[in-house]
Order: structure tokens, then C-alpha cells, then sequence
């Protein structure tokens, strides 16, 4: 999955409650590999504040902010940049890039032009999970 399969917008006006929504388009998933006809889109939409720390479209737009998948550097720019554009849509620096980038060859940092295995990315997922207490294992 690439950035640019993520659409992210804001539906409100006031940067204090932006009204995020988001569709995500799930291409070549299993049984339809080679096939892009098989593309599902799902919309997300932003959560009440309460649950910022499970909100799936702050969480991605966090992690562009961590991986500088976005030109802004801290939240609040990112959100008045996003609410000044006439289509008031999220803009991704490099839209080919990966969601879960490679780990780099020396060991040592991540190579974003790269998608990490699927094992690096069942990993990275199940270790933030658990640190956030998202998931707990058994």
C-alpha cells in the first residue's frame, strides 16, 4: 500500500475540529493480486477526541508526519495547510512511497522508497499495538 492510496479531507472548517474522512483503496489483496478490478474502498471518519489514540485517520496522518509523507512538520500546520486548499485534501510529498517502509540494508534506519516485508509489517504492527494498548497477546 502507497500513500496514494489514501485520500485524506476535511470536511469541517475549524482547524480545532477539522472533521477528517478518509478512503482508503485496498488494491491487489488476496485473490486479486494481479487484478486492480478487485480495488475495495473503505471511508473512515474521524473519531470524538476521547479516542484520538484509537482514531485510524489521525493515526495515519501521524505516521505521514513521522515517515515526512507531508511538506508540514507538526499537526496544526498540516491541518490549517489542508482546511486553506479548495479541495481541502491532505497532500503526500511522494505518493509511490510505502506506508511501511523498508528496513534499511545497514541495519540501521528505514529505506522509504521500499516496502517492508509482510513479516516486517505484521511485526511493526502487533509491537505499536502493543505498546499503545491496542492488542495484548494471549
Amino acid at each position: 500500500m502507497t500513500w496514494d492510496h489514501i485520500k485524506i479531507v476535511a470536511t469541517g472548517d475549524p482547524a480545532e475540529d477539522p472533521q477528517l474522512a478518509a478512503v482508503i483503496s485496498l488494491v491487489y489483496r488476496k485473490g486479486f493480486k494481479k487484478n486492480a478490478k478487485g480495488t475495495t474502498r473503505v471511508e473512515l471518519h474521524q473519531l470524538p477526541d476521547a479516542l484520538n489514540l484509537v482514531d485510524p485517520v489521525k493515526l495515519i496522518l501521524v505516521h505521514a508526519l513521522r515517515a515526512r509523507a507531508v511538506v508540514e512538520t507538526n499537526w496544526t500546520d498540516l491541518i490549517n495547510t489542508t482546511l486553506r486548499r479548495p479541495n481541502k485534501t491532505v497532500v503526500w510529498t511522494n505518493g509511490s512511497w510505502p506506508l511501511f517502509p523498508a528496513f534499511a540494508k545497514s541495519g540501521t534506519g528505514l529505506d522509504f522508497t521500499k516496502p517492508g516485508s509482510a513479516r516486517q509489517q505484521l511485526h511493526t504492527l502487533a509491537i505499536a499495538g502493543d505498546l499503545v494498548g491496542l492488542v495484548q497477546r494471549l
